[in-house]
């Protein structure tokens, strides 16, 4: 078992970690369970099967997907809890994606000004990043992430055989994250990376992507400096993912968005920031190799800059950029203007796939 620390948070990885779980959750007279459908049937069983008798238990289901990540599910879920008669000395355990993460510890920290919480990350995009670092938070009005707060949860289980309950897309989606972190702060990830010949799925990614992003929110846990080049890739991709959960029937997926995203901010970083040509063209043959090419939506530009101006990195009515110098080097408060920004967004979708 391996063992990281986010601020004071522990994050405990390994195939040994339930029993660790199981100490934890019996210090407990209650605990109320979240999960969305999925993780439901397909993993929240792994943890039920711990709990000691004597252990009053709840469990609380909500839809799976970005497109309920809001104030909405937020309100049924404090409900929940009012009718359950929970306290702030009750535990809730997240057992799911980013998205059951980020409501769930929203959700705990704000009932009753707080209850402890634990997150058991169960997709590669929690385990490697999203479940780590302190923040919660839900959409509004598909506008990623405009409501949250910093709250760091008791502990947090990386159980990585809960990845086998997943499909391929959600393996490639979670991969995103881990390419964002070796080229924002470890090239030799990256190399490990493009030797691998596929995309980077194994334990060995996500404790060294898991740490990484540990090591960060150490440094700046609140984002006022160094914890923004985390957010390399997402001020074009959180856009387009907003725009495509108003638009599209089967909306793209947060990494794939954030695959577009750290194409458009390579090049950008070309033009700004010192990267490379060569470099811009080995993560853009990466990415593009991988990941299903999207079309833009260049009719909406407006739209999309509108979503970028909305971001909460933004000072005033500038768009905030965090951009690459060099594979493995990242700098953030890049104020870039609307006109580089468009021509990013057609250098992607002029590409051959």
């Amino acid at each position: 078992m391996k063992t990281f620390f986010s601020e004071t948070t522990p994050v405990y990885a390994g195939e040994d970690v339930l029993s660790l779980l199981q100490k934890e959750i019996s210090l407990y007279k209650r605990v109320f369970f979240l999960a969305d459908f999925r993780t439901l049937r397909k993993c929240l069983p792994y943890i039920e099967n711990l709990i000691e008798e004597g252990i009053e238990c709840h469990s609380l289901v909500i839809q799976e997907g970005e497109r309920f990540k809001n104030l909405n599910t937020c309100t049924l879920l404090w409900k929940q809890l009012q009718q359950l008669n929970a306290h702030r000395d009750d535990l809730m355990v997240n057992v799911g994606g980013g998205v059951v993460c980020d409501i769930g510890a929203f959700v705990a920290t704000t009932f009753k000004r707080g209850m402890d919480f634990i997150q058991v990350p169960t997709s590669l995009m929690a385990m490697a990043d999203a479940a780590i670092g302190g923040k919660s938070g839900v959409d509004l009005e598909n506008v990623k992430n405009q409501v949250g707060l910093f709250s760091s949860p008791n502990s947090i289980y990386i159980y990585p055989p809960f990845l086998e309950t997943l499909d391929q897309r959600q393996l490639l989606n979670g991969s995103a994250e881990i390419i964002k972190h070796a080229l924002i702060r470890d090239a030799s990830l990256w190399i490990d990376i493009l030797a691998g010949k596929k995309v980077p799925t194994s334990p060995e990614f996500i404790y060294r992507s898991a740490e990484m992003k540990c090591e960060v929110v150490n440094a700046d846990f609140q984002e006022k400096g160094l914890r923004k080049i985390l957010n390399f890739g997402h001020t074009i991709g959180h856009a387009i993912e907003s725009w495509s959960l108003i638009h599209d029937l089967h909306p793209v997926l947060h990494g794939e968005a954030i695959a577009m995203g750290i194409i458009c901010e390579s090049w950008i970083s070309t033009q700004v920031s010192g990267l490379k040509s060569e470099e811009f063209n080995d993560i853009k043959d990466y990415i593009l190799k991988y990941f299903p090419k999207y079309n833009l939506p260049l009719s909406s530009v407006r739209q999309l800059i509108d979503l970028m101006r909305n971001d909460k990195k933004n000072t005033g009515d500038k768009i905030s950029f965090s951009l690459l110098n060099e594979i493995g080097t990242c700098s953030y408060n890049h104020f870039i203007e609307e006109d580089l920004i468009v021509t990013a967004l057609n250098v992607y979708s002029d590409l051959k796939v």
